[in-house]
């Protein structure tokens, strides 16, 4: 039963599985690890891209250009309608109608929201 070292089987055995415990316990809490980390980008990656999100919709950059877009549709809107062209005119309100349902009511500029509350059904 013993070998030439005077180890039995028995305690190669105990060795083997003492070896084996230990990486599947090493695995296993990498594993958690790895879950604890996606549970926590499943939770704050939201809280992150609202906060990016928000960041960006109130940035000067944004805020110029979307006062840029409607002033550029809204002169084009009162073109149309100088021109008698009912139909393209519509369809410029139309888009001013949609642009503006998609823009945050704190973000939308003054004239625009009045501009929309007139002309928008």
């Amino acid at each position: 039963m013993y070998n030439e070292d005077g180890i039995n089987g028995f305690t190669v055995f105990l060795i083997v599985l003492g070896v084996l415990l230990f990486f599947g316990a090493a695995t296993g809490l990498a594993y958690c690890s790895h879950l604890a980390s996606i549970a926590d980008k499943a939770t704050l990656g939201r809280v992150e891209q609202n906060v990016d999100t928000r960041n960006y919709e109130e940035s000067a950059a944004q805020l110029q250009g979307l006062r840029r877009d409607f002033d550029n549709l809204v002169l084009e809107y009162r073109h149309e309608v100088k021109e008698g062209d009912t139909a393209s005119a519509n369809a410029v309100l139309s888009v001013i109608c949609h642009r503006a349902q998609g823009v945050r009511e704190d973000l939308l500029p003054t004239d625009i929201k009045s501009f929309t509350t007139v002309n928008c059904h």
